[in-house]
């Protein structure tokens, strides 16, 4: 795990990271749920140990949820409990979004061409929030102010679903999108990987400026790709993959040596030089 400017050698395979402030941030390995205080880093054993946990959320006032094995849990300063008796019904859960307390989406790879990817919770079951939405998808990012799911996966799509329709939906061969963020409707980042036309992936980002998605020149020659994008008022943001990926605010982008490639998270906007990233690999 790397805080800023000092690595803190946790010996934890970071596979994904939320947080709601700098004293509260939330980690997960394959199998543990890790949380941060501001001062040290302790596995949470109320939730006990998980095979295969492939996301982590939550919302400021202390909700938080896991999907692990297909299922997806809930806590709240308490003991987590699971949301359904069946949870959304995809043969693997890649990212999970809060909404609302009662309201969650899960999005994936379906168990079969002919079933939805996109599932929600409203407090009470899951259901297929979009039947039209069958692609294997491997992020979403909720947009509160314009009430707006965001979804990405393979062959490079993104769309977006409002008011039960999808629109703004694009793709292309030779990409896969592996995260998308934004700050609102009109600063989205998507980060992935891309063909060259050499046989070879470079580190793929792209930016919605609220009507258009445009490709990000960013020196990616040699960056395999990139898997984690956390977008940042002003244009600025951090991704994570082959190596560390900033944009500051001076327009400058940096491909920093620290080769965390999992995760990465920015507690406090307002100060953006300030990030927690994690990785597979141990230091």
């Amino acid at each position: 795990v790397y805080g800023g400017k000092d690595y803190k050698n946790q010996n934890i395979s970071a596979r994904g990271m939320w947080g709601s402030s700098a004293t509260s941030i939330w980690m997960h390995s394959d199998s543990q749920v890790i949380h941060y205080d501001g001062h040290s880093w302790k596995v949470d054993d109320s939730w006990g140990s998980h095979g295969g946990i492939t996301a982590i959320t939550g919302l400021p006032g202390g909700d938080v949820w896991i999907a692990a094995d297909r299922k997806i849990y809930f806590s709240n300063k308490g003991s987590p409990r699971r949301l359904g008796t069946a949870g959304p019904n995809l043969e693997q859960v890649k990212d999970i979004q809060a909404v609302t307390g009662q309201s969650l989406y899960a999005v994936g790879v379906p168990h079969s061409g002919d079933e939805a990817s996109v599932y929600h919770w409203n407090g009470t079951n899951w259901q297929p929030a979009a039947k039209t939405m069958k692609d294997n998808l491997n992020a979403a990012w909720y947009d509160t102010a314009t009430q707006a799911l965001w979804v990405a996966g393979d062959e490079g799509l993104i769309a977006r679903y409002k008011n039960g329709v999808w629109d703004n939906k694009r793709g292309k061969t030779g990409q896969s999108i592996a995260d998308l963020h934004g700050t609102d409707g009109s600063n989205i980042l998507a980060v992935g990987r891309s063909a060259d036309g050499l046989g070879q992936d470079v580190a793929l980002v792209l930016r919605y400026d609220g009507s258009t998605w445009n490709t990000v020149d960013t020196k990616a020659s040699g960056k395999s790709d990139l898997v984690k994008v956390i977008a940042l008022p002003g244009n600025r943001f951090w991704a994570a993959g082959y190596k560390l990926l900033s944009l500051d605010g001076s327009g400058t982008y940096t491909w920093h040596t620290e080769q965390l490639d999992q995760v990465v998270w920015v507690p406090d906007a307002n100060k953006p030089e300030e990030i927690w990233a994690g990785s597979v690999r141990r230091y």
